[in-house]
């Protein structure tokens, strides 16, 4: 007979994870200094299900750390505070626990690691620029960019601007004023290809926008991505000036 501590209400259903989602890293204890692996269940923007070798009792802060799988073509870097809201054993050394997600106020929904929480060893950088990028086109062509991974401090250059690449416009609430603004010009986005710098703090990467003024823009998109997977800076280029 199985035993479950805690009660779990989710204000929204949980979708099953892929079946190519990886291993997460969960770390809890003092200071975040014991680790466990994890098996994704299930998942929503409010917290996951997962499976673990020992009980995580309700109510137990924990720190998740990993890839999650959030759709067929791109992954989302996770680095969360949490909490195990509810524990169930599911057979011998496996425990399903439920998480739901605590947000930093000073860092918005994306908490800083704490000291101790290793590096993602299955996160492969790429994925997380590339993860960043997708996310953005996603969202123009969607005319919705609340899952794009913008910092709350995100600094946007960008040839749809009335003055161009030189006007600067900064902060979260700000970027996505500007571009509900311009959503109704919009008439398709399609991805191109990307490339990485060196060091995979950036990722350059080309797109093609058209407008409903039947215009076509050749477009540039240079991010640059923290540790955590938010996009710090964007900086979009055109050779033809848009007719928005």
């Amino acid at each position: 007979m199985s035993t479950a501590t805690g009660q779990e209400r989710r204000r929204r259903p949980r979708i099953k994870s892929f079946h190519c989602q990886e291993q997460i890293t969960i770390s809890f204890g003092d200071g975040g200094s014991s680790h466990v692996e994890a098996s994704v269940i299930d998942l929503n923007d409010d917290g996951l299900g997962i499976e673990v070798p020992c009980a995580l009792n309700a109510g137990t802060p924990i720190f998740v750390t990993g890839v999650l799988q959030v759709g067929i073509r791109r992954k989302e870097l996770s680095r969360r505070r949490a909490e195990a809201v509810r524990c169930q054993v599911a057979g011998e050394e496996r425990f399903l626990v439920g998480v739901r997600f605590v947000e930093d106020p000073s860092h918005g929904s994306v908490a800083p690691v704490p000291a101790g929480a290793p590096e993602p060893a299955s996160a492969d950088r790429r994925d997380v620029l590339k993860s960043a990028a997708a996310a953005y086109y996603d969202g123009l062509a969607n005319r919705n960019l609340t899952n794009v991974p913008y910092a709350q401090d995100v600094v946007l250059r960008t040839a749809f601007f009335p003055g161009g690449e030189r006007t600067e416009l900064q902060g979260r609430s700000m970027t996505f004023a500007f571009f509900d603004g311009i959503f109704p010009s919009l008439n398709g986005v399609e991805a191109i290809d990307t490339f990485y710098n060196d060091s995979l703090t950036s990722i350059c990467a080309r797109a093609r926008i058209s407008l409903k003024s039947g215009q076509i823009l050749e477009v540039t998109d240079i991010f640059e991505v923290d540790q955590a997977g938010r996009i710090e800076k964007q900086f979009s280029y055109s050779i033809d000036p848009p007719a928005i």
